[in-house]
Formats: structure tokens, sequence, C-alpha cells
């Protein structure tokens, strides 16, 4: 009797060791307020799902990445991969099965590493780690053009990017962006290069999402194209080289000598008025 007691002991830690470590395939999954549970199962599940569909992961934070890497790489893939796709399954019209994820849970959360690989892909096309269901720690995007180049690397942190996010060439590898973020906002340094020449064309600074300092742009050539300074993300002084182009401070001028003709040369002119016009001019408004 004693003997029987022991290995059903032993049987029973090993079940619940089993537990722990468990493995189970999205199609015999289910999800119930947020919690994912094995079919018919009381308690949420804990361990390894295989095949979930990606956009029945909480991934909406990684939009801001993929829209980032579409529009410098000039290729609208990725954000229709991450970003149409769930649309078009959430109104029903896809079945949202060709990007599947590996996926770690704790009781019934996202808790761990994910693996994203498209349907046949030997590669994986994104990995990120989530910590208690939220986006936390590095992410990887891969090039759908060279399977060796990583187009995207950033971190994240309490579901927003947090750190450095870089961009690089879908098929050389070459950088095309590096640029600092803080709790979901562009804070620090941002440099881009051509996707054409890798000449550097652009580079300024921010401060909690708004650009502050100076900042410049570049033809694809290398040739300064604008140079302009921000102070809390207002446009306060810019030069601009092209041709048949004025300058801010030219067009403001033009705005000046507009409204004195119109309502008298001793007018005066208010902070709020120079600050429309700089608006206006921007918006390549003029008299």
């Amino acid at each position: 009797m004693k003997l029987r007691s022991i290995a059903l002991a032993w049987l029973s830690a090993m079940t619940l060791a089993g537990c722990i470590g468990n493995t189970l395939d999205f199609r015999n999954a289910e999800i119930s307020n947020g919690k994912l549970y094995q079919e018919g199962a009381n308690e949420p599940f804990s361990g390894k799902v295989t095949n979930i569909p990606y956009f029945k992961l909480p991934t909406t934070p990684l939009l801001k990445v993929f829209d980032v890497v579409s529009k410098l790489t000039q290729d609208s893939t990725y954000r229709e991969t991450f970003f149409a796709g769930g649309l078009a399954a959430a109104l029903g019209m896809a079945s949202n099965s060709k990007l599947l994820c590996d996926a770690e849970f704790d009781k019934g959360t996202p808790d761990g590493k994910v693996v994203c690989t498209l349907s046949r892909a030997d590669a994986p096309l994104v990995t990120f780690r989530y910590e208690k269901g939220a986006l936390e720690g590095p992410v990887t995007v891969a090039s759908y053009k060279a399977k060796s180049v990583t187009v995207a690397e950033a971190s994240y942190k309490l579901n927003a990017i947090d750190g450095v996010l870089v961009i690089n060439h879908p098929e050389t590898g070459q950088l095309l962006s590096k640029s600092n973020w803080k709790a979901g906002a562009l804070h620090g340094r941002e440099e881009d290069y051509s996707l054409t020449t890798g000449k550097l064309i652009f580079k300024g600074s921010y401060v909690d999402g708004k650009p502050d300092g100076e900042a410049v742009r570049y033809n694809d050539d290398g040739t300064e194209m604008m140079r302009s300074i921000y102070q809390s993300g207002q446009l306060v002084q810019s030069v601009d080289h092209r041709a048949g182009s004025p300058s801010l401070e030219t067009c403001v001028s033009l705005w000046t000598s507009a409204y004195r003709k119109e309502v008298g040369e001793d007018a005066v002119i208010t902070a709020d008025q120079l600050g429309e016009w700089n608006i206006w001019c921007n918006e390549g408004k003029r008299p």
C-alpha cells in the first residue's frame, strides 16, 4: 500500500510538471475574456502555444515599428501584413492564418518569447517578448527580400518603443535610420539615410515627440536642402536652399509687408500673427 501511494504521488508530480511545460496547438485552444484556455478546460493555459495567428495576440503596439519600416523602405508590404491584414481579419474578410506564431503563456496571458513565421517559411519573420501581457524587450523584424537581413530592431517597455529603433535596407542591410525613443515618442537624435544612395538625408533631434533644436534635410546626393530650427515643436527659423522656394524668414516678411500694406505701415505685428504666418509659410501659403 505504501509503495502504491508513493507511485501515485510520483505520477501526480510528473503530471504536474508536464502541465507546466505543456505545448498546445492553437486549433485546440479557445480565448475567453482575454485569457487563453485549452479547449474545454476551466483553468487558463500555461505553457507554449503553437500556430497561433499573429492577430490573436495583443500586437497593436507593434504597428508603429511596421509603419516606420514601410515608410523608410518605401514598401507597403510591412504595413499591409501587420495592419491591413489584421483589419481585414477583424472585419471577417481574411482567414488571418498566414502569419503564425509560437508563444509562451502563463495562466492564459502571453508571457515570454514569441516567434512568428509566414506559412511554409523557413525562418522567423518577427520575434518579440511579452511580460505579463505587455510588450517588453527586444523586437526584430526580418526582411521579405533577403532572409539574412534584419530590417528592423527595436526595444519595448510597457507596450511602447523605448530605446533605439534601427531600420536597415531590406536588401543590403545598410543602415536607413537610427532614432531614439522614450515611452513611445521620439526623444533624442534621429538620422535617416537615402534608400538609393545611402547618404545622410536627415538629421535632427526631438523632445517628447516634438522636434527641438536644429534639423537638416539633404538631397539624395548629400547636398543640403533645408536647415531649420525648432523650439518645443514650433518652427522658429528655416533656410530653404531649393530653387524658387523662399526661406521661412522671407515668407514671413512677405506676409508682414502685405499686412502693413493693407492696414498701414505703422501697424503693430503681434507674436500670434507671426506664429500664424509661420504656419502658413510651412504649409506653402504665400500672400
